[in-house]
């Protein structure tokens, strides 16, 4: 207002040099706020993961729940993770790390509701010992909770293992069957049997029960998490950042019959909290792990009957394959889904 209201030299000359300044001010804004943004995108890429699928790979294992490998047992831990008050986070599994004969990546294996198996850790430490292979299976499971500083390659080579978590993206979780170990039955919410039998661990002084994560802070993670697809005609990129929460405790509403995928049934249901007050995702893709007392109560439900359930998530490998419109460098919504593990009672 007063610019407009300057008359005369005196006020033309006034607004000349205050428009230099202004310039000269949005220039240099211009700058600091281009230097922001190239910082952040450059960030941005660099803490994302690179994850590249062969498409051959990824047909196999889309509509799958279970992988099936071979592995030569390098690292496993001697005893269950037991959840303790200093330690929230550790939820009575155990880790299993090797290399295997048709996974061409980094990965391990996790076996749930360890503390109930004591026969299967003594087995996997005493082929640590004899350096015999072993047969392993369990549900085929890709999330990058664990990525570390490189990229995640079908076929690369694999680094040195060290320790029972190297930096992997690719899991076998939970694991069904070591050998001739039928492991079924440690598909369940996490919790010590009882009564406690031959093949459970005593509870050690401060044992505490493990706590998944809400429906909340889980699926608010969930849904936030984004990635890059990148296709060729012979592999899939997807590059993601870290993500986390294994396991989360909420409400399933189904919202579809049981449909047969390749080796399993999977079903499509809401996500809500355990009150029931809250959705956080519609018609997501509920799989089921074969031959688990789970899966038969799943499917036992009709649609619109709730469920207090455990589930974990993973990426869904379908949904990625069928990605067909992709604008080069969009970040989209990972697609994801929740393999359901355990009904409360």
């Amino acid at each position: 207002m007063i610019r407009g209201a300057a008359t005369g030299s005196e006020g033309t000359r006034g607004r000349g040099v205050e428009s230099r300044e202004m310039k000269r001010t949005r220039r240099i804004t211009a700058f600091i706020l281009s230097a922001f943004l190239l910082v952040g995108l450059n960030s941005a890429a660099f803490s994302d993961v690179r994850i590249t699928l062969t498409n051959s790979w990824l047909a196999y294992y889309s509509d799958r729940v279970l992988i099936g490998t071979q592995m030569r047992v390098q690292f496993v831990h001697s005893k269950p993770k037991w959840t303790t008050n200093s330690r929230p986070q550790d939820d009575y599994d155990i880790h299993i790390a090797g290399t295997t004969t048709t996974i061409r990546m980094p990965m391990i294996a996790e076996l749930m509701n360890s503390q109930d198996r004591y026969d299967a850790i003594r087995y996997l430490q005493q082929r640590i010992a004899d350096g015999k292979r072993i047969k392993l299976g369990g549900v085929c499971r890709l999330w990058c909770e664990h990525p570390g500083g490189n990229d995640h390659v079908i076929g690369a080579p694999i680094p040195a293992i060290t320790n029972t978590n190297p930096d992997h993206v690719m899991e076998i979780h939970p694991v069904t069957r070591i050998d001739d170990l039928d492991l079924l039955d440690t598909i369940r919410t996490i919790s010590t049997r009882t009564p406690v039998h031959s093949n459970s661990y005593p509870l050690p002084p401060g044992a505490i029960p493990y706590q998944p994560k809400t429906a909340q802070n889980a699926f608010t993670h969930y849904n936030g998490l984004r990635c890059v697809l990148t296709k060729t005609s012979t592999t899939t990129t997807i590059s993601t950042g870290t993500a986390h929460s294994n396991y989360v405790r909420f409400k399933l509403r189904k919202t579809s019959p049981a449909f047969p995928l390749k080796d399993g049934f999977a079903c499509y249901g809401n996500a809500l909290n355990i009150s029931e007050t809250t959705t956080y995702k519609q018609n997501l893709r509920m799989v089921l792990v074969p031959g688990s007392e789970t899966e038969e109560r799943i499917k036992q439900l009709v649609v619109g009957q709730t469920a207090e359930v455990l589930g974990m998530p993973r990426v869904d490998l379908t949904e990625v394959r069928n990605q067909v419109t992709i604008t080069p460098g969009e970040r989209i919504p990972l697609p994801y889904e929740i393999v359901v593990l355990g009904i409360y009672p």
